[in-house]
């Protein structure tokens, strides 16, 4: 069974809520789950648009950017477990794609470990590799 890739992404109807005053301005990302494969199913069945990820992150960046976030949060899961199926360097190179939708938003992001990169790097390659996306601070 094919999959058709979305539209939009899938927080579109977020970005149309009113702003006003705030005291602090964040913003937030979690399990974009990239990885530079085909379209497919999560081991449970659940459809996956693993390409899709990278405009959804870029579309966020754009968005924290834009709202004037002083910060951006990565809580966890921004590669697929199934990058590792593919090569290590595949795992490496996915970092590196998203490096570039992470870096449309200038201020600092924030890492926290998730279970795929776990699955696919070790902790001390996972930070460095991080670290060097885009200074951003690495929490265990």
């Amino acid at each position: 069974m094919a999959l058709e890739s979305p539209s939009k992404p899938p927080f579109a109807s977020l970005m149309r809520l009113p702003i006003g005053p705030s005291l602090l301005k964040f913003g937030v990302v979690c399990d974009i789950q990239y990885a530079p494969i085909e379209d497919g199913f999560s081991f449970g069945g659940t459809p996956r648009y693993y390409r899709h990820a990278l405009e959804t992150l870029s579309v966020a960046s754009t968005t924290f950017k834009e709202r004037s976030c002083i910060f951006a949060l990565n809580i966890g899961d921004i590669i697929d477990g199934k990058c590792k199926a593919v090569s290590l360097n595949v795992v490496e190179a996915a970092l590196a794609s998203i490096r570039s939708g992470m870096n449309k938003f200038d201020n600092p992001w924030h890492t926290v470990y998730g279970n795929h990169e776990l699955y696919c790097l070790e902790r001390k390659r996972f930070k460095e590799l991080c670290c060097e996306m885009h200074e951003e601070e690495v929490s265990e």
